[in-house]
C-alpha cells in the first residue's frame, strides 16, 4: 500500500471531495448509491493523478530509498521532531540533501511536508479529543503554547480553538 502526500494547494480540492461524499452519504437522497459511486470514482481518479509513478521494478534509486526512509521516520516520529534537520541527522544526510531528494520525489520540501503532517496531527487531536490546546501542544512536543497557536494559524488561517469550534458546529447536525 502506498500513501498519497498532497501538495498544499491540492488539499482543499480533496477536502471538498470528502465533504461531498460525506454529505451524500448522510442525506439518503434519490439515487444515493449512484451518486456515491460517481463521487467516489472522481475522488479516486483525482488521487491517481496525484500519485507519483513507481516503476514496475520498484524503488531503484538511492533518492527514492531515502525518501521512503524519511516518510517512514516521519510517520513514527512527527509528534517528536518537527525540523528537517532532525530527520536529516537521523538518516545520516545533510538537511539540504534530504530536502532536495524529497522535493524531487514528492514535489514538496521536507519543511513543507513536515508542516502538512503536523497540521494534520493537530487537527486530529482537536477533533477527536477533549484535551486543551495546551495539552495538545505538549503532546505534539511544542515547547511554547503561543508558538503552537501561531504555527497552526499561519498554516490554516484559524486559531486552534476556532478550528475546533467550526468543526464541531459544522458537523453537529450531520452525525450519523
Amino acid at each position: 500500500a502506498r500513501t498519497l502526500y498532497l501538495p498544499a494547494e491540492k488539499i482543499p480540492t480533496f477536502e471538498r471531495h470528502i465533504e461531498l461524499l460525506y454529505r451524500e452519504y448522510t442525506t439518503k437522497d434519490f439515487k444515493q448509491t449512484e451518486m456515491l459511486v460517481s463521487l467516489l470514482k472522481i475522488f479516486l481518479i483525482e488521487s491517481q493523478r496525484e500519485m507519483p509513478t513507481i516503476h514496475s521494478g520498484g524503488i531503484h534509486t538511492a533518492g527514492k530509498r531515502l525518501t521512503q526512509q524519511f516518510l517512514a521516520l516521519v510517520k513514527e516520529q512527527v509528534t517528536e521532531y518537527h525540523s528537517p534537520k532532525a530527520y536529516a541527522e537521523k538518516l545520516g544526510v545533510t538537511p539540504g540533501h534530504l530536502t532536495e531528494t524529497v522535493k524531487n520525489n514528492l514535489g514538496v520540501t521536507t519543511g513543507e511536508f513536515l508542516r502538512q503532517r503536523l497540521v494534520l496531527e493537530i487537527k486530529r487531536w482537536l477533533v477527536h479529543s477533549d484535551l486543551t490546546i495546551g495539552q495538545i501542544a505538549e503532546k505534539l512536543n511544542f515547547k511554547d503554547i503561543s508558538y503552537f497557536g501561531r504555527f497552526f494559524k499561519r498554516e490554516t488561517g484559524q486559531s486552534p480553538n476556532a478550528f475546533r469550534k467550526d468543526f464541531h458546529k459544522k458537523h453537529q447536525n450531520t452525525q450519523l
